[in-house]
């Protein structure tokens, strides 16, 4: 998706999150209600699994200083949320405040800005597919809570989708036919695979307090943070969820490897300590592999293409920073 265009065929961000007709937005399927699945989503999935037993919070690893690839790309306003990187180290950042935000276009190995949309003050979510196909928005508020997707190449409106709950977080497969709505209320939480192609899907049921979501490539498997800082495992497309590990301490984000293997979570700043961490976690066995420190409010991470690359969001006083940490 580039910058702004006005010709034919093109809807701003704006109209996609603003303007959204009862009769244009399909509604989203109640969990636990029968639906139609998307062609990318089997209808015999079975939402609801009881958790297991929380495995014991697995041990923090010593704290090795962050080493940025990179130095930091300074952004105005505050960061939301990032998508994922493209190849060429590319991302969207959803940036601004409670009234007003606009996501940037960005390269933050290059140290410049691609381009800039205004969107929903609503807007509290974003992905982006590896193949750059579709970019996702997911709103909490406004008059409805929804999903809206783009062409990520030409910026043109794809279509939305009504959400029965906040929109708290967003993935899309890497083909960019499927996204997972992560949707979260007082009495609901469950993720909704929705269909791009035809704006169906269908939900599974989360237990706990989940905050964000990694779907695996091979799209069997999606981890689920939740805010304790225990991570678990949904299968797909039965939907069984179940308890994987620990991480020790609440946490607020969540990025995978490309290969499965390695998840990175990003632990939430305690009022008494100064500084947060990352912590890089082995999926298989569920143990810290290291710890890495960072400064000041980091409110986001993701892991670029290759899995090399780190890119953590931190908040500053009247501005946002992105800073590229190099992983192994």
């Amino acid at each position: 998706m580039g910058t702004r265009r006005n010709g034919s065929g093109h809807l701003p961000l704006t109209l996609g999150l603003l303007a959204l007709s009862a009769a244009a937005v399909a509604p989203l399927a109640l969990p636990g209600a029968a639906g139609a699945a998307s062609t990318t989503t089997p209808t015999t999935a079975t939402p609801g699994a009881a958790s297991s037993t929380p495995t014991t919070a697995a041990p923090s690893a010593p704290a090795t200083p962050a080493t940025p690839a990179t130095k930091a790309f300074t952004l105005p306003g505050r960061v939301v949320a990032l998508s994922q990187p493209q190849a060429d180290s590319s991302m969207w950042v959803l940036a601004g405040t409670s009234t007003k935000k606009s996501i940037y276009h960005v390269n933050v190995n290059k140290q410049k800005v691609l381009g800039k949309e205004s969107v929903s003050a609503h807007a509290d979510a974003i992905a982006l597919s590896a193949n750059n196909y579709t970019l996702a928005l997911g709103t909490t508020g406004g008059a409805y809570p929804a999903v809206v997707w783009y062409y990520g190449i030409t910026s043109r409106f794809n279509n939305a989708a009504r959400s029965t709950a906040p929109v708290t977080s967003l993935a899309v497969n890497a083909a960019g036919n499927t996204i997972y709505a992560l949707r979260s209320s007082a009495s609901q939480k469950s993720v909704y695979a929705l269909g791009t192609a035809n704006s169906l899907g269908f939900p599974y049921l989360i237990p706990g307090t989940p905050v964000d979501i990694a779907p695996a490539t091979d799209g069997h498997s999606m981890l689920v943070l939740q805010s304790d800082g225990t991570v678990g495992s949904l299968s797909l497309p039965a939907g069984v969820y179940t308890t994987s590990f620990g991480t020790g301490a609440p946490a607020k984000a969540l990025a995978l490897s490309p290969d499965g293997t390695t998840a990175y979570v990003l632990r939430s700043q305690a009022a008494t300590t100064p500084t947060g961490s990352i912590v890089e976690v082995n999926v298989a066995q569920g143990t810290v592999i290291k710890t890495i420190a960072t400064t000041g409010d980091v409110v986001d991470i993701v892991l670029s293409a290759d899995g090399h690359t780190l890119y953590e969001a931190q908040w500053g006083t009247k501005d946002s920073s992105i800073r590229a940490i190099a992983v192994p």
